[in-house]
């Protein structure tokens, strides 16, 4: 019998043998050659410069940050991110969603990205109700949004508790709570 590293008697184990993949013992794998290596075309960079302008908008809860794109004049859509991503995860988006004209925001939650940290007592509600700060001091009164994950029940409550703020809403993954949760 063996001794575990606790001191206590164990039986040793026959060692399993190695899966074999396909390509012989690794006692003998060759070197690979051009002709056996098949290259993946890969982006120069898999996440895009973030190219939008930023903005940090005070709020009664702390500064949010905005990443924004398109002409002022523009519809606007609100766009809330996945947790515990940020608004970066829409860079790419933007200048495509600017040029059909749109006013494009890509807005972090408070507690992530670069908005300030959210306070200790902090719900879906209230994230809704600072979005609606944060368009309130966009000056925008009516905006079309879109929410990923937990931005989804963050967009589907700023759209019950401000209905008259909300134009259009896309729920992207959106979680359905019930009363068991």
């Amino acid at each position: 019998h063996a001794t575990s590293t606790m001191g206590l008697p164990c039986r040793q184990a026959p060692i399993p043998p190695k899966p074999h993949y396909g390509l012989g013992s690794p006692a003998r794998l060759r070197p690979a050659t051009p002709r056996a290596i098949r290259l993946v075309p890969q982006p120069e960079d898999p996440m895009p410069k973030d190219r939008a302008r930023k903005a940090y908008i005070d709020t009664p809860h702390g500064q949010v940050h905005v990443r924004m794109d398109g002409p002022d004049d523009g519809a606007p859509l609100l766009m809330v991110h996945w947790t515990p991503l940020s608004g970066r995860m829409y860079a790419a988006h933007l200048p495509l969603l600017a040029d059909r004209g749109l006013r494009a925001i890509a807005v972090d939650l408070l507690g992530y990205g670069r908005s300030d940290p959210r306070p200790a007592d902090w719900s879906i509600e209230a994230w809704a109700d600072n979005l609606a700060d944060v368009l309130e001091s966009l000056g925008i009164a009516r905006t079309a949004l879109i929410g990923g994950h937990t931005g989804a029940s963050v967009a589907a409550e700023l759209a019950l508790r401000h209905p008259t703020r909300i134009t259009r809403l896309v729920l992207d993954s959106c979680a359905l709570p019930t009363p068991e949760l």
